[in-house]
């Protein structure tokens, strides 16, 4: 059958099957037995689906974490590879686009292999309005395709499987959620036993492996040396014996620390653990273990987790409580050794007569010879009671044996066989106490805190200090611990007793008077009196100063300097250690003078605090003695917090009177009309504005009608005019006597039980003439004025406006969207309101608008947001003003303005102008390209700044001449580019005028003339080169022909044999001298001619070397260190070696001779390379340098001295450098340090015609 004219069957087959939908809706309830398996009821709906719409498959696929769908149970094609299956969300498709949309998709007609379905439906699996899966139908028959009829009836199916799919979620999860808390509870009461620990530990692997239906369960337990295996529970065959490996070791290390169970796989070769693996940490108050379970086949869920971490609290716990009882147990059968001695000394009257007779028995039961009690007083030991030979007596001596304060500083038990060579023991206090062994155990309150002392010296049997020893006088320590906290508890229970009564009595004194002053001194009375302080002082402070300053005892003829000075004094000590209360001398808190002034020794200072902790004064107490134990410093707390209280209160209620006065006087104040009656409608008060504008007392009105207040001319005959606005929703009352108009505000006074109400009537009769002053100007003014909402609704304009924007009406232009018919885009409106939102307010904001005839007007807009309580735009307000023929104005000046400036940036002159000071004000971009300037940097600094220092009168006298009027043309000046190069320039400066003829600016216009001129210095001198080779050539020919007779002559006369000695050698010296002009002849020749020489390729390095080994003995010989740095890759040139050779040998010469004329250690270095394309050659040294380096290769030039050189070296070597296309320079080092020679020749390019051609 055609594509076009394709049927239905599926469209056809649902249009018949209304009741066979519903079925199958009933067939699959949404409520789901959670016993029954998911996946085979979803198969089912899967395969009713396809049957019902012919289809070749249904699918069922559920959201995964991610962008991931999961295949969970399917029906048709594939259905048995299908679970499992994942499908990427991060590509385009139909499920994606089902899941996005919450519709139905679908495609016809799919252009794929034959093996693909011809038409493809999906539909989102919906569950409390949220897609958690999709659905997907496919039909491989090419004839069959899906419709939108059939896409509705599926998309309700799927949003039925989705719910199914949930419900059945949530009963599982609810039936997990009930068997583990069955589990946790069944574990909590088998661990709740009175087992050992040994016995609970085997309970706990026993039951975990049961609950979790694991393979092995261990239970392992940290000590110092490691980790122990204490109970195992497996069902595999465990080894003897039972080791714990170093996996188990470092997992028990991990688990041990961490707060959650890990996860993990056991090792192939641990042999008490096998597949996943599970860790969870046991903590005691004794020690800490770990609970390792393995699944072995099983893998452990994230049900199992949440488990086994209940199972571990309780283990833990169990194991806690077996350690408590196995401790019980052994403390029982210590104590009852020591019953006797505790039953007896139980009977003890006092805790004197109980510690004689303690330290008698003590040493009677341990059988020592000596028993000592020694007690803390104030942070130092006192030797208290002693037992010698079988009698006892009470001291009181202080020990100050080290030894002894280093046993209480530790805290813990001593023993010593032999206490003269312990370092700390005083020799002197051992040999009076005749001291040989020492045993000691600390005594101490059930809180820890140290008490002292128990010791027992030198056993009767002479044997050494027994671990037995120390345990039995460790319990005989706590004994007496308990006897002695026992006896202070009850001093120090009465002594709160005393002071809870004190309390009471300052609670008293201090809620007798609200007074400050009165207050103060009571304060200071009773708080010397609880604490014992001799003299005391009060100081209560507030923000204006000092409100009271109290001394105890009072004193005759009270010095005030003094009490300030104390007040300044306790204010620095409080504001240096903050807000606690401390202890000291007076002289080191207060100063010397001040505590000598007081006759203050000691003092202890508290400050009073408010609840805010703001400071409302000080106390001092003074002359005790001593210092603040615990008790005495939460008595001076307690003290100072009821204090606090009280003189807070107190300044509270002078702030309530103060603010009742101020309130009368503020109500007085108030230029309103202010009214209050009574539910009666009688006058209760008014202010002074009522009195005086009626002319009568408030106090005569009090009490009469409101309507007393109405003028006899007002027409309004209700009980209160006031009330009567407000009922009828009116605010304007309208005084027809005085012709005032009023603004009433009525509102009734809250816990008020007579109903009173209070009138506010504010006078608006100003203010609504200014209203109609405001309107007439808005109506109008020439320029636009606008209120309008953010949303973009105008809600006020004027006239001005509505004609600026074409309307006919202000009704029309308040209808308009301002958003989309005003602006030009909706983008426009959004800059516009955010930047108001940002700033609050905008000046000559230009926005382009549209009027209504569509043409666009340019305005520039004033405009300001206003803000509502809370701080939320709820309106914009505005001026417009019509620029739009200013606009088309400046407009086209910005465009000439641009053409001028391109036409200033692309000329090739440097264009710069400057004011007759010589600032500069403008320069174009050509100054950048040409001399490295940033233009703009430039503006405001002098013009001057680009010539170099040698020319700076010369470009001074034309900035005058310029400045007078005149033009100055073809200035050659050199100029300093930011780069420190030095350029050329041919400069012109032109005056600029204004409309009066005055010279106001100086245009410079610069032209870069700087490679003309290097043109022109090399055309010179090759022109000065040519002359003087023509000289030379001649004169060397002239001269040559006489020489060579000369030459000839000599040497004949020299071979006679008739020539005495004396005329042999100066003939010898004839011929040397004509050898030695005949040689600069030559050269002068060779200078003159200019030969082409023999080219070949050359490599630089080795003639370099060459001509080093010339002169390699002078180098030596004399001492000049020769550095090379040859590049080992230097590419050829084309020349002729020899004369290459003469060239570096003149070189090399020069700086030889150069190198000798200094006191340093001569040196010349030699290097070559490749740059740009050629090959460089430096030869250096560390001469003078070279005096004058522009001359140097003109011809008979030489700065040696005379007879050492002709000056044709270096213009030779100029000569042929030139020749062979290269060049020759040289520059000084700075400071004198020598000169470099540059010879650069080109690289030679080995070609395949090239080397043709050499072959």
């Amino acid at each position: 059958m055609a594509a076009g004219t394709k049927t239905s069957e599926i469209s056809g087959t649902f249009r018949g099957a209304q009741e066979a939908l519903h079925e199958l809706l009933l067939q699959f309830p949404a409520t789901v037995d959670p016993a029954e398996d998911l996946v085979a009821l979803v198969t089912r709906f899967c395969r009713a689906v396809r049957q019902m719409f012919a289809a070749s498959g249904a699918y069922c696929w559920l959201l995964a974490e991610g962008r991931e769908l999961t295949g969970f149970a399917a029906d048709g094609l594939q259905s048995a590879t299908f679970p499992g299956m994942k499908l990427s969300l991060d590509q385009p498709s139909l499920a994606r686009q089902a899941l996005e949309t919450g519709r139905a998709a679908f495609v016809n007609q799919v252009e794929r292999d034959p093996a693909s379905p011809g038409a493809i439906l999906a539909v989102p699996l919906m569950a409390m309005s949220r897609a958690t899966g999709v659905l997907i139908l496919t039909q491989h028959d090419r004839d069959r395709e899906f419709e939108h009829d059939t896409a509705s009836a599926v998309l309700v199916l799927g949003a039925h499987l989705g719910a199914v799919i949930s419900n059945a979620r949530l009963a599982l999860a609810l039936v997990d959620e009930r068997r583990r808390n069955e589990t946790l509870i069944e574990a909590a009461e088998s661990f709740n036993v009175r087992l050992g620990t040994t016995a609970v530990k085997q309970s706990i692997a026993d039951r975990t492996r049961r609950l979790l239906q694991a393979e092995t369960a261990l239970v392992l337990w940290s000590h110092l040396e490691g980790f122990s295996l204490d109970s195992i529970s497996s069902g595999l065959i465990v080894p003897e014996p039972v080791h714990v490996s170093g996996f188990l070791s470092e997992l028990a290390s991990r688990a041990v620390v961490a707060l959650d169970p890990l996860f993990g796989k056991a090792p192939d070769n641990e042999p008490l653990l096998r597949g996943q693996i599970m860790a969870a940490p046991l903590r005691t108050h004794g020690g800490r273990g770990v609970m390792i379970v393995s699944g072995g086949s099983k893998t452990f869920s994230a049900q199992d987790e949440v488990l086994l971490a209940g199972l571990a609290t309780f283990g833990s716990t169990a194991l806690s409580n077996a350690e408590l009882q196995e401790t019980a147990e052994v403390h029982s059968q210590d104590l009852q050794r020591l019953l006797d001695i505790s039953s007896s000394l139980a009977r003890g009257a006092t805790v004197d007569r109980f510690l004689d007779q303690f330290v008698l028995r003590t040493a009677e039961f341990l059988e020592y010879e000596r028993a000592w009690v020694i007690l803390l007083d104030g942070g130092q030991p006192y030797l208290r009671w002693t037992a010698d030979s079988g009698s006892s007596q009470s001291e009181n001596h202080p020990l100050t044996s080290p030894l002894i304060h280093q046993i209480l500083q530790k805290d813990e038990a001593f023993a010593s066989n032999d206490v003269s060579a312990d370092p700390l023991a005083d020799r002197g206090w051992v040999q009076r106490h005749q001291l040989r062994q020492i045993l000691t155990a600390p005594l101490r309150t059930a809180g820890g805190r140290a008490l002292g002392v128990l010791a027992v010296l030198d056993r009767k049997d002479g044997r050494p200090i027994s671990d037995s020893d120390g345990g039995r006088l460790k319990a005989l320590a706590a004994e007496a611990s308990v006897v002695i906290e026992a006896s202070e508890n009850f001093e120090r229970l009465e002594q709160h007793r005393r002071r809870a009564e004190d309390l009471v009595g300052l609670a008293l004194a201090l809620n007798s008077t609200l007074e400050v002053g009165e207050l103060a001194r009571a304060f200071t009375l009773k708080a010397s009196q609880m604490l014992g302080a001799p003299a005391a002082a009060a100081v209560i402070v507030s923000p204006n100063g000092f409100d009271a300053i109290v001394l105890h005892p009072e004193r005759q003829g009270e010095d005030h300097v003094l009490a300030h000075r104390l007040a300044h004094g306790l204010a620095d000590v409080v504001s240096a250690h903050g807000r606690v209360a401390i202890h000291g001398s007076a002289a080191e808190l207060l100063g010397d003078n001040l505590g000598n002034a007081l006759g203050w020794t000691d003092v202890a200072i508290a400050p009073l605090a408010s609840g805010t902790g703001d400071l409302i004064g000080m106390l001092c107490l003074a002359n005790r003695g001593r210092g603040l134990d615990d008790v005495e410093a939460h008595l001076l707390h307690a003290v100072v917090a009821h204090a606090s209280v009280a003189f807070q209160n107190s300044r509270l209620f002078g702030q309530i009177a103060n603010s009742s006065k101020s309130w009368s006087q503020i109500f007085d104040a108030i230029g309103d009309l202010m009214i209050v009656h009574d539910d009666h409608n009688r006058i209760v008060r008014m202010n002074r504005a009522v009195s005086e504008l009626v002319g009568v007392q408030a106090s005569q009105l009090t009490g009469m009608d409101v309507r007393a207040l109405v003028p006899l001319c007002s027409t309004d005959d209700s009980p209160c005019p006031f009330c009567a606005l407000e009922r009828e929703g009116l605010s304007e009352y309208e005084n027809q006597a005085l012709q005032r108009s009023y603004l009433v505000s009525t509102s009734m006074i809250s816990g008020s039980t007579e109903g009173q109400v209070v009138h506010i009537l504010k006078d608006i009769s100003d203010r609504q003439e200014a209203e109609r002053r405001y309107r007439e100007l808005f109506d109008n003014i020439h320029e636009g004025l606008f209120f309008s909402t953010p949303e973009g609704r105008f809600v006020e304009v004027n006239d001005a406006l509505v004609k600026m924007l074409g309307y006919d009406s202000r009704e029309d232009l308040l209808q308009v969207d301002i958003t989309h018919q005003l602006h030009i885009t909706p983008a426009h409106r959004e800059r516009f309101s955010t930047l108001l939102e940002e700033h609050g307010a905008m000046k000559s904001f230009e926005s382009p608008l549209v009027r209504k005839d569509g043409k666009i007007i340019h305005t520039l807009q004033n405009c300001y947001a206003v803000r509502d309580a809370s701080g939320r735009v709820f309106q914009y307000r505005g001026l417009i003003l019509d620029i739009t023929e200013l606009k088309s104005v400046q407009t086209d000046a910005q465009r000439q303005r641009d053409f001028n400036l391109k036409i200033l940036n692309n000329t090739q002159s440097v264009i710069i102008v400057a004011d007759t000071a010589g600032l500069i004000t403008y320069a174009n971009d050509r100054s950048s390209d040409a001399c490295g300037y940033d233009p703009e940097g430039l503006v405001g600094k002098p013009l001057s700044l680009l010539v170099s220092a040698e020319s700076q009168e010369l470009f001074a006298r034309a900035i005058e001449a310029t400045s007078n009027g005149e033009q100055v043309e073809s200035l050659d000046l050199p100029l300093q580019c930011a780069d420190d190069r030095v350029v050329r320039y041919n400069v012109t400066l032109s005056p600029m005028r204004d409309e009066s003829g005055n010279v106001t600016s100086i245009i410079a216009l610069m032209t870069d003339i700087t490679d003309a001129s290097m043109l022109q210095a090399k055309l010179i001198h090759s022109e000065k080169m040519a002359a003087v080779g023509q000289l030379v050539s001649g004169v060397a020919h002239e001269v040559n022909n006489p020489l060579t007779a000369i030459m000839g002559y000599a040497d004949l006369l020299t071979s006679s044999p008739d020539i005495p000695p004396d005329a042999r050698r100066d003939l010898g010296i004839i011929l040397q001298e004509a050898q030695r002009t005949k040689q600069i002849v030559q050269n002068l020749l060779s200078f003159a001619r200019q030969s082409v020489p023999h080219r070949e390729p050359v490599d630089l390095n080795a003639v370099l070397a060459r001509t080093l080994q010339l002169r390699q003995y002078d180098f030596v010989n004399h001492g000049v260190r020769v550095e090379e740095d040859l590049d080992p890759n230097l590419p050829p040139v084309l020349g002729d070696p020899q004369q290459l050779q003469q060239v570096f040998l003149n070189v090399v010469n020069n700086a030889y001779d150069a190198v000798r004329e200094v006191a340093r250690p001569p040196a010349v270095r030699i290097s070559t390379g490749a740059v740009n394309g050629v090959v460089e050659v430096q030869i250096s040294d560390n001469g003078p340098g070279i005096s004058m380096p522009d001359r140097i290769f003109d011809p008979f030039f030489t700065t040696k001295g005379v007879g050492k050189g002709t000056g044709l070296g270096l213009s030779i070597c100029y000569g042929i450098v030139r020749e062979h296309g290269g060049e020759i320079t040289c520059v000084n080092h700075p400071e004198g340090q020598g000169a470099t020679f540059f010879i650069r020749l080109p690289i030679y390019l080995l070609t395949p015609e090239k080397d043709e051609v050499r072959a």
